[in-house]
């Protein structure tokens, strides 16, 4: 594994995606990210407090405080919107439904890009399994919308979207989904395969685990990490990226090994590749473009 250092200087200001400095060289990142090469953002602006992140390759969203949305398309030009209903904990894209999927507490609800003005609905069919239970992390694939709840010992639902009505396909409970010192951060689903992140309280250590969609292990991997948690996301060619969020290292994984890990110059919340050219990164107080 190689260690990288990505520092530059203070720049808060929000500049065009074009004005970064000559020395800059543009990586192609359609089909390969080598986080080694990632140097100074393009373009940084503020943002509120918060750590969702989400993109379906042409609207990247996210958002803004606890009141606000903000959306981008290619232009990179943000559009704001009202929100006024709560903590969004996670966002994920549904291909099947062609929604963005918001993750809150104790509710879930679909918005649709191409009418970003129209009233966002609710799914009044998914519900926390018990009333004491509360949702924490999403993910879609095809037909299926996986759920993580919050706290150790964490189960995970599926659900069918396939019908107007989802409906529960299967859920998980510990020691299936993980064991009872156990706690599922992150959880992304690609191709025949579901990414977590996941933090034994026992030992304060975290791990990716990559499963099945039947969440049978295929094979796992520690993360050096010592403060912080992990966010989950995916590069090109196949690569995982697991985001120190609350820390500042970016661990990029390939063929089941640590490729590089990246000190980054703020402190991190989430990452995203987003349109094929462009490497997200959300901080604490500002979003990163590269």
């Amino acid at each position: 594994m190689v260690n990288h250092s990505l520092q530059y200087k203070e720049n808060l200001t929000e500049s065009s995606p074009s004005a970064a400095p000559d020395s800059v060289e543009t990586q192609d990142f359609s089909t390969h990210l080598d986080l080694s090469r990632i140097t100074v953002p393009k373009k940084i602006a503020h943002l509120k407090a918060g750590y969702t992140l989400c993109s379906n390759g042409e609207i990247l969203i996210l958002q803004d405080g606890v009141t606000a949305l903000q959306i981008r398309n290619r232009t990179l030009v943000p559009q704001h919107l009202q929100w006024n209903r709560g903590l969004i904990r996670d966002i994920c894209w549904s291909s099947l439904r062609h929604v963005f999927i918001f993750l809150c507490q104790k509710r879930v609800y679909s918005f649709d890009p191409t009418n970003p003005e129209s009233e966002t609905n609710k799914f009044q069919d998914i519900l926390p399994y018990e009333e004491k239970d509360s949702f924490w992390k999403c993910s879609c694939i095809q037909s299926s919308l996986y759920i993580c709840y919050s706290g150790y010992a964490t189960s995970v639902e599926e659900y069918d979207l396939s019908s107007s009505t989802p409906t529960l396909k299967k859920r998980w409970i510990s020691p299936k989904s993980c064991l009872a010192t156990e706690g599922i951060w992150a959880i992304q689903c690609h191709q025949d395969q579901i990414g977590l992140t996941i933090m034994d309280v026992t030992t304060k250590e975290w791990r990716i685990e990559v499963r099945n969609m039947k969440l049978k292990k295929l094979w796992d991997l520690k993360i050096p990490i010592t403060t912080g948690d992990c966010e989950l996301t995916l590069l090109p060619n196949n690569d995982w990226l697991v985001i120190n969020s609350c820390g500042n290292r970016l661990f990029q994984i390939s063929d089941r090994k640590m490729k590089v890990a990246v000190q980054y110059e703020r402190e991190l919340k989430n990452a995203v590749m987003f349109a094929d050219k462009f490497f997200i990164v959300r901080t604490k107080n500002t979003i990163e473009i590269h």
